[in-house]
């Protein structure tokens, strides 16, 4: 659905529909668009306090190639990350 559908159809989608994996598939979509609000109520929803602290951080790096190198850490894609 997120590969055909834009992110708020399917965050109304899975507001309707909830379920922890569906939410944390919103998140890594948001976090790849940089979407930040987006991921931030996603990370709320799951109870990741470990993700809203990096929201805090991406919120603070001035650049987004820096923003999208975190992101890639924070899914363990490091070779993406350099």
């Amino acid at each position: 659905m997120l590969t055909t559908t834009t992110l708020k159809e399917a965050v109304d989608f899975v507001d309707k529909n909830p379920h922890r994996r569906l939410w944390k598939l919103i998140t890594e979509a948001s976090l790849d668009k940089l979407n930040y609000s987006v991921a931030e109520r996603a990370f709320v929803k799951n109870e990741d306090y470990s993700g809203i602290q990096l929201i805090e951080k991406l919120g603070n790096l001035d650049e987004k190639v820096k923003q999208k190198a975190e992101v890639a850490c924070f899914f363990k894609r490091y070779d993406e990350a350099e």
